[in-house]
């Protein structure tokens, strides 16, 4: 069995132990929900803020975020001020993989995790983790993900990729999604994929342990920069185009015990992203403060679009090809899943 379903199966014991919180808090707000509109087919105003809603039962929470490019809007908000504004604190807790935060988020020490729109719809799935999808962080764009070869691999394509071990992230999950699609059937069953932590994959390429790694910014201009890396499959391009790469996530009993909560977050994330998108330079200045990445490598990164609010139908576009991609085992309707 691969490690991904391995961690599912070790997970799915937590479910009814998760605590109701284990954040911070200061005293339930007495004041009335205001209502938000709800998530629909079409992205929801980036100009919604937290002010709209009334104060936050809880002052602090815990964010689970994987270090990168998509993530970088996180710590753009709090630069900003924007959680303060919305009467929250939001304390970033870095992890490896987007996965590592649900057994956390199950026991409450994690109120809201970044991650991959697959991984997550898989364990609401499998019944792991019921949740509700707050925000989507990053949409596919050129760039944004991608296959690297060594310098000196003789690996000039995707052809070149067939029969070669490629390191992503987990297994299976939206690299392997992505790569499968553009790679066809066929050739995508010759490919041996290694589950490798996005910051050792280029030490690991350049070692030749792997004959080709899968990954996104800034870990692809890092390796460029570095090793001569180049990128020989844009997994953004074709039939991926545009599609929503990740999001933030609660848990259902989460977000209906601190609705005021989690609106505060989605609002002042939503405000985030759509000052990325007017600024990019924003998103540039602020990778260094949290990656150990120099401002040389920042200017050259390639930037997605950010996503303000929820696209029912892009993230259900993700939930079908899980599902062809044999990661769903059933398909799954995320109409529900949205958080409004």
């Amino acid at each position: 069995m691969r490690p991904f379903r391995l961690a599912f199966a070790s997970l799915a014991v937590l479910v009814g132990t998760a605590a109701s919180a284990g954040c911070s808090s200061s005293s339930p707000a007495s004041s009335p929900a205001t209502s938000v509109p709800a998530a629909s087919g079409v992205a929801t105003s980036a100009s919604a803020s937290a002010s709209a809603s009334a104060p936050p039962e809880l002052s602090s929470i815990v964010v689970g975020v994987l270090p990168a490019v998509n993530t970088a809007t996180l710590y753009l908000a709090i630069k900003e001020g924007y959680f303060k504004q919305a009467g929250l604190t939001v304390t970033p807790k870095q992890l490896t993989v987007s996965s590592d935060a649900i057994p956390f988020m199950l026991h409450g020490t994690i109120a809201i995790s970044s991650g991959n729109l697959d991984t997550y719809l898989a364990a609401d799935a499998s019944g792991v983790l019921p949740l509700r999808i707050l925000n989507e962080t990053a949409i596919c764009a050129p760039r944004t993900l991608a296959v690297l070869a060594g310098a000196h691999s003789g690996i000039t394509g995707a052809a070149g990729l067939a029969g070669k071990s490629i390191a992503v992230a987990g297994d299976p999950n939206i690299q392997t999604l992505t790569i499968n699609r553009l790679l066809g059937a066929t050739e995508a069953k010759t490919v041996h994929y290694v589950v490798v932590p996005f910051a050792s994959m280029a030490a690991e390429l350049a070692a030749g342990k792997i004959g080709a790694m899968a990954t996104l910014e800034p870990y692809i201009s890092g390796a460029e920069h570095a090793d001569g890396a180049k990128v020989v499959l844009d997994q953004c391009g074709g039939a991926n185009a545009d599609i929503p790469l990740g999001g933030y996530f609660t848990t259902a009993s989460w977000a209906a015990r601190y609705p005021n909560t989690t609106r505060a977050f989605q609002a002042a994330m939503n405000r985030a992203q759509a000052l990325a998108d007017s600024d990019p330079a924003l998103i540039r200045q602020v990778l260094p403060t949290f990656m150990k990445v120099t401002a040389a490598v920042a200017a050259k990164v390639g930037l997605p679009q950010f996503a303000t609010g929820l696209n029912a139908g892009a993230i259900q576009g993700v939930a079908d090809l899980a599902f062809a991609g044999g990661e769903l085992k059933s398909q799954v309707n995320v109409t529900p899943l949205l958080f409004s």
